[in-house]
């Protein structure tokens, strides 16, 4: 009995010195190991740590799936995103209504031109006859112009060569142009609704800036009132068949084009006309005029053509019973011609 007794007692102390028990006796020559007790604050901070670090994992996990399953921006879609920088506020010239203001034309210049020059020569004609009309001209940023020499200039995107206006087109630089001007439409959208009136919007250029209308009538989600194109042509082709069923086909547009255009080729400018009118396009509403003898610039005829127009697609009023009666009227007024070289 003894014999076993020490026996189970010498096994218990070679466990001992193996696991070091606190509990039991301490292995010959060493102190006891201390208990470690846990505070209640450590326990809680230790709880709170492990409840947040799994919120985080799943907050993480679910936002990977989301990005693995995220429908892709439709063609249309990637035009409305928010530009990388929106244009400079103090470059955009604003001309102020002198009576009810009922309609925002937003004016954009051609390559090398400035918000100060022809889109302030347009609105100093056109106000005098349309006094309801709030006139807006941004400035597009300076990039390096390929056509230009590869000199800094104000462009909305550049151009490789006038040889072949789509070859190694710049359809990045109009998607970020396009992104800051369909912020600008947006904020003066707002403007007019803010002031309980419908957001009408009217859409003019000359040159790059009626390659950017063109390109804002096809890829607009909020259709405009109408829009105005001088000297201009029909941008990323290939890519914008794929908007023809969504385009709004009635959209009232005016286009008019110099003959003797050396840059933007008249028979070049009747082909995308044309292009415009027939399916996927169908732009139904497309009036193209030409004017003989004039260059890269527009003529008193062609100026009066198009104020003529505008009165008549953008009046004070839409709801005007005899609107076009009005417009013909305003039209008019003024009966001055002047000439500005684009």
């Amino acid at each position: 009995m003894n014999s076993a007794h020490h026996y189970d007692e010498a096994k218990q102390r070679l466990l001992d010195e193996e696991m070091g028990s606190p509990l039991l006796s301490p292995p010959r020559g060493r102190s006891p190991r201390p208990v470690v007790l846990m505070s209640p604050s450590l326990r809680r901070t230790l709880m709170w740590f492990g409840i947040v670090s799994t919120l985080c994992l799943c907050y993480f996990a679910t936002r990977r799936n989301e990005g693995t399953s995220r429908k892709p921006l439709s063609y249309r879609e990637t035009f409305h995103r928010p530009p990388a920088s929106p244009l400079n506020q103090d470059a955009i010239l604003v001309k102020r209504p002198t009576r009810d203001h009922t309609v925002t034309a937003i004016l954009l210049h051609g390559l090398g031109d400035i918000y100060r020059t022809t889109p302030a020569a347009l609105t100093a004609v056109l106000s005098e006859r349309y006094d309801y009309v709030k006139w807006v001209a941004p400035q597009a940023r300076l990039i390096n112009s390929t056509v230009s020499g590869g000199v800094p200039t104000s462009a909305w995107y550049n151009i490789e060569t006038f040889a072949d206006l789509h070859q190694n087109e710049d359809e990045n630089g109009m998607i970020e142009s396009q992104r800051e001007i369909n912020q600008l439409i947006q904020e003066e959208r707002d403007a007019l609704i803010r002031i309980g009136r419908e957001p009408r919007i009217v859409v003019a250029g000359f040159s790059q800036g009626a390659v950017m209308t063109m390109l804002n009538v096809l890829v607009s989600t909020d259709q405009l009132e109408a829009a105005i194109l001088l000297s201009g042509y029909l941008p990323l082709p290939k890519q914008t068949q794929q908007l023809g069923s969504t385009i709004p086909h009635d959209l009232p547009v005016w286009w008019g084009h110099g003959e003797a255009d050396p840059f933007l080729t008249e028979i070049h400018a009747s082909e995308d006309v044309a292009t415009l009118r027939e399916a996927p396009y169908s732009l139904s509403n497309l009036e193209y005029k030409t004017y003989a003898h004039v260059e890269h610039y527009w003529s008193p005829e062609e100026l009066e053509d198009m104020a003529r127009w505008f009165g008549e697609h953008a009046p004070r009023e839409r709801s005007t019973g005899d609107a076009k009666a009005e417009a013909k009227r305003l039209g008019q007024k003024g009966g001055r011609r002047r000439h500005f070289s684009g």
